[in-house]
């Protein structure tokens, strides 16, 4: 899985320009907040492969009148590319809490290919007072769109990920453990950082029709 950061600048490197799809790929993590279950905002890949209209349509039920088909299409999209961002990074890490530390870590690496973080923040102020998932009450709705706020306002660093795991009710053992696996098995990870760099730009290639040709 990416981190939060890291789904939404995949998003606006494949459309840079369609607000309600880069809401749709950030939308799908609002289950950080403990709100709703995963499930009901990620594709199960499994099922998927077997029965892929069936799949979606199940995922689009979760969703209310409000959301386009291009907020849909990036609800998919996060599921069915999350594994691009890590493609060839293998590191032998004996921290349980190595994965995550990743993703944090690869947010603030990619921190400054965001394009236009203005015109986001925009897109995610569009839906202020609409609701966009049926289990989710618009309280949850707006605080997740404040988290994603902030996050394209300041650069990933140790008091910022101390700060997000506060809003996100993260235990303190858990952020303190990532921190310190972060400074000691990422920050001077030149290899690492190279992959993550190298796998954001092959997502050029990506075509959304071609991934979700079946998205409705």
């Amino acid at each position: 899985m990416a981190g939060i950061l890291t789904h939404i600048i995949y998003a606006e490197k494949v459309r840079p320009r369609d607000g309600d799809f880069i809401v749709g790929a950030s939308l799908a993590d609002i289950d950080y907040l403990g709100v709703i279950e995963r499930s009901k905002t990620h594709v199960d890949k499994d099922t998927y492969l077997h029965n892929p209209q069936g799949e979606l349509n199940r995922l689009h039920n979760e969703l209310t009148e409000n959301a386009s088909k291009s907020l849909f299409d990036g609800l998919i999209f996060h599921s069915l590319t999350e594994h691009l961002w890590a493609k060839g990074i293998w590191v032998d890490s004996d921290s349980k809490y190595f994965s995550k530390a990743l993703k944090l870590w690869g947010d603030e690496i990619l921190w400054d290919k965001l394009i236009d973080s203005a015109f986001i923040s925009k897109a995610f102020a569009k839906y202020e007072n609409k609701q966009l998932l049926k289990g989710v009450d618009m309280e949850a709705q707006r605080k997740w769109f404040k988290v994603l706020d902030i996050y394209l306002t300041q650069k990933s660093s140790k008091s910022f990920r101390e700060k997000l795991a506060n809003m996100i009710d993260m235990p303190k053992l858990v952020i303190d453990s990532i921190n310190i696996t972060i400074e000691n098995e990422l920050v001077n990870n030149e290899g690492v950082k190279e992959q993550l760099l190298k796998n954001l730009e092959s997502s050029n290639s990506i075509s959304i029709d071609s991934l979700i040709p079946q998205a409705q």
